[in-house]
């Protein structure tokens, strides 16, 4: 074996042929590295930790006027998120020590709070208030965004459009959908034998995602972008019972946008039955605009979700208003 320097520590490892010797800085980094990552484990938040820290400031959870902070424990994860212990350290905490609030439980899926029994293993039946808490940031499709809690978004697709143009897209829905609506329609009214099943449903007006993220720019690359195309001089959406007119140019919360509507065929299709047959159902109607966020970005909505009735009037203006670019070139299309 090589003869080491007294000074440098030594540290046998066996091998095939005896040993080998590992020493100075490569022996340090071996013994410290578990104690380094054991350190960073501990260091980063759970998800779900901010969301309810978030969720805590806004409701006052320990008390009327504190103002706080508030830290969370890990306790246990559940089919549907995490329950933390939620702990509240203020000036009101002389000592500097930190009080239990109370166990809470995070849904991954929803950002929805619940309150948690320890005793029974189980979370109340409603959650907290959702209407006094700030929404969650989502992020997607090099996105961020603010969506409330009854919103969740589907998984991004990513796709390529016209001359390899990058595409990313994800559709607003509800949290809990609600029960599809099915009717019965007899022989006068164009339908088929059995009559007496009602399983007939009709496909909506919107035949696209509601937020298509492409990488262009709008007034220069005049590339398509579902539904919006560039027809003579002019962004145009499709219209199934007259010629396309061109898109109103305004400014969509302080950025430069086009908007219009989509008119598209409906039918009437079985759901339970299998058939080819389908019956008219008119017209529907759908509203679009196409933005550019950022100077290599841009957006299409296409009914973006009704989350605010401010006014009396309920528009999309939590998620509208907050869309910005996460940042995260990674996410991007």
């Amino acid at each position: 074996m090589r003869p080491t320097h007294p000074s440098s520590p030594c540290l046998p490892v066996p091998t095939r042929r005896g040993g080998r010797c590992i020493a100075g800085s490569a022996w340090l980094l071996l013994v410290l590295a578990p104690v380094v990552a054991m350190a960073q484990d501990k260091a980063a938040p759970p998800p779900g930790c901010a969301r309810l820290a978030q969720v805590a400031q806004a409701l006052h959870l320990a008390g009327p006027g504190t103002a706080g902070r508030y830290q969370c424990d890990l306790q246990q994860r559940t089919p549907v998120g995490q329950v933390f212990a939620l702990r509240y350290q203020g000036p009101e905490v002389r000592d500097g020590s930190s009080n239990l609030v109370g166990y809470y439980e995070v849904d991954r899926r929803t950002q929805a709070v619940h309150p948690w029994d320890l005793a029974t293993g189980k979370r109340a039946a409603e959650p907290l208030p959702a209407d006094a808490m700030p929404p969650p940031t989502v992020m997607a499709c090099g996105l961020a965004f603010e969506l409330p809690v009854h919103y969740r978004v589907t998984k991004p697709r990513r796709t390529e459009g016209v001359d390899g143009m990058r595409l990313c897209a994800f559709d607003v829905v509800p949290a809990k959908m609600p029960p599809r609506e099915l009717e019965c329609k007899d022989k006068d009214e164009g339908g088929s034998s059995p009559y007496k099943v009602c399983d007939w449903a009709i496909d909506g007006a919107k035949a696209w995602p509601t937020v298509q993220v492409a990488r262009t720019r709008i007034d220069i690359d005049h590339k398509q972008v579902d539904p919006f195309q560039f027809e003579n001089g002019a962004w145009r959406l499709p219209n199934a019972q007259a010629d396309a007119e061109a898109a109103e140019r305004f400014r969509f919360f302080g950025k430069r946008a086009y908007r219009g509507e989509t008119v598209t065929r409906m039918s009437w299709y079985r759901t339970r039955i299998k058939s080819s047959e389908s019956i008219y159902a008119g017209t529907g109607t759908t509203q679009a605009v196409l933005m550019q966020l950022t100077p290599q970005l841009a957006v299409v909505l296409v009914d973006p979700p009704a989350d605010d009735s401010a006014g009396g009037v309920t528009e999309c203006r939590i998620f509208c208003k907050s869309l910005r670019a996460a940042g995260r070139s990674g996410d991007e299309p």
